[in-house]
């Protein structure tokens, strides 16, 4: 595959097409790629005002698949890879991350109660 002529010839599509393409890319990409060339968009996003109830499904629903192992990655440790750090597990990590920073929305937002009901150990 040319890359210059794959950049020319997606230089020519509509925005829906290359949004499809994008999500599909995502898809299938690692952590770590889609660290690298997603990460500066999305932390330059401003923050979202927090629903409540929206957020306490979402917290739910990481709760219970988290004990479903979803983000259960095993491998044999070894000498050699002892620092490697599965995707399930940094994908584990930035959804417990931005959960909790949405938690925080909710305290600046003045829903306390339920901003109290999103912390670990309430469940």
């Amino acid at each position: 595959m040319d890359k210059t002529e794959l950049i020319e010839r997606l230089s020519t599509q509509d925005p829906s097409t290359l949004l499809d393409l994008l999500q599909a890319a995502y898809d299938v990409m690692t952590y770590d790629q889609r660290e690298a060339v997603f990460g500066r968009y999305a932390e330059a996003l401003p923050p979202a005002s927090v629903d409540g109830a929206t957020l306490l499904e979402e917290v739910e629903l990481f709760h219970d698949e988290s004990l479903a192992g979803v983000y259960y990655a095993p491998f044999a440790i070894n000498s050699k890879n002892y620092r490697h750090i599965p995707d399930e597990t940094r994908v584990w990590f930035r959804r417990l991350g931005d959960l909790l920073e949405a938690s925080c929305r909710l305290m600046a937002q003045g829903e306390h109660r339920y901003a109290a009901s999103c912390y670990p150990g309430r469940h």
